[in-house]
């Protein structure tokens, strides 16, 4: 049984790197880098002994811009992973190619992390439903155009979701094993994590919930566990300083940003409870329209609801209303709080993602929101979820060919 689930695993990564590859390719095969290849240019900064980058040549949107020097605002972790490859090849590598494959390391994560939380919570759980719900996050929901399009923007998300995939694994194996080891690097991949984003810290309820639920971790390994992710968070203020003076300036006030955006920072600054209702609007309610010409659909560039952009989703607030969530609530109330902290800088943020297909900064909730799913899923006929993994998945064909459209003008 284990040798065939690994045969799948194996299969759908395949699968996946080879789909992936293709679309990013625009069927071709081929990989120009973006203007927006930043993480290749700050790992040459990096191994240059800088931490800035030169002036881009056009509209720097989105640099951070301090005493006539151009920053990274985005966390570094992408350019250090990169390292040893602009080192060797230099920095002509494809942004594109590369984030489609850390898409794809994503997929084969998501399915080993599927099997560890289903042992985890004894769900009786088909393979051919959990494989379903892979394939469902491959290619039916945002991570598939966010993995094909590469720029800075996307690079970041993907790979930031790398590391806290592999974080969520070795937390559930460390709960399925008692190996200490395991909870060592889930822990030192959340903080990798927070190297790339940090609004992945704010996952922790998730963590301590299941960790202080177990009862398996004594003081002095809580200490130790505490020690490593307070170094990595060190060394975030420590990158700052260097930069921007300080170690709680990121770089954002210094952030060139669209004109379109003026206005709103000046009246209400980068977070305020104004921008809630808007961007709750663009991330849960928001539709789009349908139209006769290729791609079928009218996305709104500011975002529209995870509902219409993954019709999966739809079974969550089903399953809500009916409790299905009571014969696992201790883990589901985790996940969720863990969802509402993360989401919660994002709803009082000024830009919600602008240009997109979906709403793109509710990815790094996409594997809560998978896990949720995993707890709910065998309520459904198997039929119905297979439809709605279907639409999902049609739905999602249009919104990336949407924006590869888009990005055949604005990336090159």
């Amino acid at each position: 049984m284990t040798s065939m689930l690994n045969r799948y695993v194996a299969s759908i990564f395949i699968v996946t790197l080879l789909t992936y590859l293709t679309f990013a390719g625009r069927f071709k095969f081929e990989y120009p880098k973006t203007n927006r290849d930043y993480f290749t240019r700050l790992s040459y900064s990096f191994l240059q002994s800088k931490l800035d980058v030169s002036y881009p040549g056009y509209s720097p949107n989105d640099l951070a811009f301090y005493k006539g020097t151009y920053y990274l605002y985005w966390g570094p972790l992408p350019a250090l992973i990169l390292l040893p490859f602009v080192y060797f090849l230099g920095t002509d590598m494809s942004d594109i190619f590369y984030t489609a494959v850390f898409g794809a390391i994503n997929i084969f994560l998501i399915s080993i992390l599927f099997l560890e939380f289903k042992r985890y919570c004894k769900l009786r759980i088909s393979t051919n439903l959990i494989l379903l719900l892979v394939i469902c996050f491959a290619f039916g929901t945002i991570h598939f155009y966010l993995s094909i399009l590469g720029t800075v923007w996307f690079t970041s998300q993907i790979i930031s979701l790398t590391a806290y995939l592999l974080s969520l694994f070795f937390l559930f194996q460390y709960l399925n094993s008692n190996k200490y080891s395991k909870i060592l690097l889930s822990v030192v991949f959340l903080g990798l994590t927070a190297l790339g984003k940090y609004t992945f810290l704010l996952s922790l309820p998730l963590y301590l919930g299941v960790l202080y639920h177990n009862h398996k971790l004594a003081f002095n390994q809580w200490v130790k566990l505490s020690s490593v992710l307070f170094l990595f968070i060190t060394l975030i203020f420590i990158y700052n300083h260097l930069r921007f003076g300080s170690p709680f300036n990121n770089g954002l006030k210094f952030m060139q940003v669209n004109p379109k955006f003026y206005s709103d920072i000046a009246n209400y600054g980068y977070f305020n409870p104004h921008y809630i209702s808007r961007n709750l609007y663009y991330f849960l309610l928001n539709p789009y329209q349908f139209v006769v010409t290729k791609p079928f659909i009218s996305p709104d560039p500011n975002g529209n609801s995870i509902f219409f952009t993954s019709p999966i989703f739809i079974l969550l607030l089903i399953s809500w209303y009916q409790k299905h969530f009571k014969v696992n609530k201790l883990i589901a109330k985790y996940i969720l709080l863990s969802i509402i902290l993360m989401m919660f800088p994002v709803v009082l943020y000024y830009g919600g993602g602008w240009y997109q297909w979906g709403y793109r900064y509710a990815l790094d909730i996409y594997p809560l929101l998978f896990l949720l799913l995993l707890l709910i899923i065998n309520k459904y006929e198997y039929f119905v979820v297979l439809t709605l993994v279907i639409i999902s998945i049609l739905i999602n064909l249009c919104g990336t060919y949407w924006m590869m459209e888009f990005a055949k003008y604005a990336y090159f």
